[in-house]
């Protein structure tokens, strides 16, 4: 399961888990809440926003033909830069 600061991290100031966890409770009951709680947590492996039309990035369009392109590009520059750092993960 995905994770960050605001989800686990009780008692630091910089953290949100005490917000997080009234979202998981609403989520139990309010499908809306459920829906975004999922999102959250169960990212894609490639993720792409038109953020003029969707600047809160709730429609993920990287699977969308339109975009291909885009995404090869994107693709592309992360090899490049990969490379340029060395990542052993290629």
């Amino acid at each position: 399961m995905w994770t960050t600061h605001f989800t686990k991290v009780p008692g630091i100031p910089e953290s949100h888990k005490e917000v997080w966890d009234t979202w998981v409770q609403k989520a139990r009951t309010d499908p809306e809440t459920a829906r975004l709680v999922d999102t959250i947590e169960h990212h894609p492996a490639e993720e792409l926003y038109d953020l003029q039309a969707d600047p809160y990035e709730l429609d993920n369009i990287a699977a969308k033909p339109e975009v291909a392109s885009v995404l090869k590009k994107m693709r592309r520059q992360l090899k490049d830069w990969m490379v340029s750092q060395n990542d052993p993960a290629l």
